[in-house]
């Protein structure tokens, strides 16, 4: 068995939003992601809490990956890697394992990965990353993993949303997501096995050990 959980973190694509919106080069990062939330919201509403695909940029990413009885967790931040390197590690992984997962609380991850990676020029194999929420029978977004990973406790942070997610970061720096990056991966990964369990894809004693491999993380 190779199953492989995602979780990443997305900031706004200040470049990009310098192009769509024809900004000034001059202007701060601060006030294009101020200008590029107010065009969020114009289009989608106060309650949409995340970017669209081509409003944002991969800025972080944790992978928990899991061969039979093995779980190993490995997270990259934009700091030792870029956008480009991020999307193409995702792209090996996902030819490298049978099935990837990720709690998608309503960010669009397939779009997200395929826009991105026509952006950045990066190939993406023919295969797309299964949403914890729908094999759980679940409308992506609908619920956050925080309420879900509650009723079953297991720990999980919340997940604020761009705009709030991009002000922690202006004063803070993008390393200060990198925790809740893994705990939200763990917990999306905990999801995922108990659902693989009660489906009958994996048995008693493999969900027992790999539960307890993910909580010791």
């Amino acid at each position: 068995m190779k199953r492989l959980f995602l979780n990443f973190e997305t900031l706004p694509d200040i470049q990009g939003a310098r192009a769509l919106y024809d900004l000034p080069s001059t202007l701060s990062d601060k006030d294009t992601g101020k200008v590029l939330f107010h065009h969020h919201i114009q289009q989608e509403g106060r309650d949409a809490r995340f970017l669209s695909p081509w409003q944002s940029r991969l800025a972080m990413l944790s992978m928990l990956s899991i061969h039979d009885e093995e779980v190993k967790l490995t997270s990259f931040q934009k700091e030792a890697c870029d956008e480009k390197q991020l999307l193409e590690t995702i792209s090996r992984q996902l030819s490298e394992h049978d099935m990837t997962f990720c709690w998608d609380e309503g960010r669009g991850i397939n779009s997200l990965l395929h826009v991105r990676s026509m952006i950045l020029g990066v190939q993406l194999p023919d295969r797309h990353v299964r949403t914890v929420e729908r094999r759980m029978r679940i409308q992506p977004g609908s619920v956050t993993l925080g309420t879900i990973a509650m009723r079953f406790g297991i720990s999980a942070s919340p997940m604020p949303g761009d705009e709030l997610t991009w002000k922690q970061v202006q004063s803070d720096g993008e390393s200060s997501l990198a925790r809740r990056c893994e705990i939200n991966l763990i917990a999306s990964a905990l999801l995922g096995l108990k659902h693989l369990h009660t489906t009958a894809e994996i048995d008693d004693d493999l969900h027992a050990t790999l539960q307890k491999r993910c909580e010791q993380l």
